[in-house]
Formats: structure tokens, C-alpha cells, sequence
């Protein structure tokens, strides 16, 4: 299970919230595997709008999380 949540103080229009919302959930789909039996929520911060395109969403998420999963492991 996986909340996103982005404010509007973030992101104002509320279509760049709606694009980056639908980007993380694609992220999260690609992974299944990682997330599996895990609940995580993300909290959208203020870099998140330098986030314009699906490959750097894809990068920084997936490199936060999976170093964050990862080292829970060891």
C-alpha cells in the first residue's frame, strides 16, 4: 500500500499535483516487488518541483526507497 500526498502550498496547479501523483504510482508499480508487504506514504517537500519529467521521478524515488529498504535488510 502507498499514499502520495502533495499539497497545494507544493505544487499549485492542480494538474502538476494530479501528473505527480500518477508518476509515483507508476514507480510504484514498476517495484511491486520492493514494496511487498509494506505500507509507505510519501509527503511531497518543496524540491518536489523540480521534478518535471518521469525519469527523475523514477531516479530519486526509487534511489530514496530502495537505499531505505535496503538497509533494513542488512
Amino acid at each position: 500500500l502507498y499514499i502520495a500526498t502533495i499539497s497545494k502550498k507544493i505544487v499549485k496547479k492542480s494538474a502538476d499535483r494530479s501528473l505527480l501523483k500518477r508518476r509515483l504510482k507508476t514507480v510504484f508499480n514498476r517495484k511491486k516487488s520492493l514494496f511487498a508487504g509494506k505500507d509507505v506514504i510519501i509527503m511531497a517537500r518543496a524540491g518536489s518541483r523540480t521534478l518535471s519529467d518521469f525519469k527523475s521521478v523514477e531516479e530519486s524515488l526509487g534511489s530514496l526507497l530502495g537505499s531505505f529498504f535496503y538497509e533494513k535488510k542488512q
